[in-house]
């Protein structure tokens, strides 16, 4: 899956009209955000748990490095 995840990433980089390092790693994280909103977030408003911290961590460190390596790569 996270394969897949950052395949349709650097497909979305690829149809960018005006890419610049900026763009590219804001629109990594909001793809992370999003996954990090779907599921982790949701559980978290019915069940506190304190890891919520490292789901946010993990949605978007990960994918601001892929918005970096996505704009070297090009």
């Amino acid at each position: 899956m996270n394969l897949l995840t950052a395949w349709l990433l650097f497909w979305m980089f690829k149809g960018m009209s005006e890419p610049s390092l900026p763009k590219r790693v804001l629109l990594a994280v909001a793809v992370g955000w999003v996954g990090f909103l779907y599921f982790p977030y949701t559980n978290f408003i019915w069940y506190k748990q304190p890891d919520i911290w490292a789901h946010m961590l993990d949605a978007t460190l990960p994918f601001a490095l892929l918005g970096v390596l996505g704009h070297r790569m090009a």
